[in-house]
């Protein structure tokens, strides 16, 4: 069952950020990690389609994830040890 949100949005997508490269997609079952941020982006429909442009702006939120997996705090103590 589908259900309305948001009205007004012409496209949403969602990044993760892996601490060198934005990826479309996040699958969890092939790291043990997470990503270190999520990037949400939201085109609006023109509100007046006489003005509307061919390619508006995204508005953009990135949230850090600072959440911190079993996994990640072992790769952090192994390389704190090595140096």
């Amino acid at each position: 069952e589908s259900q309305t949100l948001l009205t007004g949005v012409s496209s949403a997508a969602m990044s993760y950020f892996d601490g060198e490269n934005w990826l479309e997609t996040w699958d969890s079952t092939t790291t043990t990690s997470l990503p270190t941020a999520i990037k949400f982006s939201l085109v609006l429909e023109p509100r007046d389609s006489s003005t509307s442009r061919s390619d508006p702006d995204p508005i953009e939120l990135i949230v850090p994830v600072i959440v911190k997996t079993v996994a990640t705090l072992q790769q952090e103590a192994t390389a704190s040890a090595a140096q």
